[in-house]
């Protein structure tokens, strides 16, 4: 009985994460319809921000990509290699103890 319990428990649970095994390079992100922020608006009597060594970041010359169905997501990094890793080495055997010499 408990491990139909756990069965089914174990069923829920998984069932429950689905939505995170699904890739969501098809869906819209909430960082896509962000808009720029108006210029900071300094009152008198206050000096403006130090500004000098802010980033600049360029705006976006072409919309972005749009990827296949096919095409990986990448919200996951890439695998590093296609190739597969090599089989650990076997462990070695343990050295033979050295026998005891009777003194005669």
């Amino acid at each position: 009985m408990r491990s139909v319990i756990a069965v089914i428990a174990l069923a829920v649970a998984l069932a429950g994460c689905h939505h995170r095994l699904k890739s969501s390079c098809q869906q819209p992100r909430e960082f896509a319809s962000a808009v720029d922020a108006p210029p900071l608006k300094i009152p008198a009597g206050l000096d403006k921000p130090d500004t000098h060594a802010a980033m600049h970041i360029p705006d976006l010359a072409e919309p972005e990509r749009q990827r296949a169905a096919n095409e990986p997501c990448l919200d996951r990094p890439p695998k590093y290699s296609t190739t597969p890793r090599p089989a650990p080495p076997a462990p070695a055997a343990p050295a033979a103890a050295p026998r005891a010499v009777p003194n005669n």
